[in-house]
């Protein structure tokens, strides 16, 4: 779940983003990945780095440019064919 400073950072971002737009600046391609908490640092850091690669080379946009947000999303709060990942086997 987002915290409410998360949230604001996105909004800020987002709107610094329709800003830009006016300016000729290259519009700034959010990435969303929600997972299962239990990932490390590193590994969202290599999914950054890895993610940010391709959308800059197929998006043609800018590194500085482009955000990657990560989500743990607990099981919980997950369903796949309609069963709760909590209470899979």
């Amino acid at each position: 779940m987002l915290t409410s400073a998360k949230r604001r950072s996105n909004v800020i971002y987002y709107l610094k983003a329709l800003e830009a737009r006016g300016k000729g600046v290259i519009d700034m391609p959010i990435v969303r990945v929600e997972m299962w908490p239990g990932r490390t640092q590193a590994q969202k850091a290599e999914l950054a780095r890895v993610i940010t690669e391709a959308v800059v080379t197929i998006a043609h946009t800018t590194p500085e440019a482009t955000i990657v947000i990560f989500e743990d999303v607990a099981k919980e709060n997950w369903a796949q064919g309609g069963v709760l990942a909590s209470q899979s086997r």
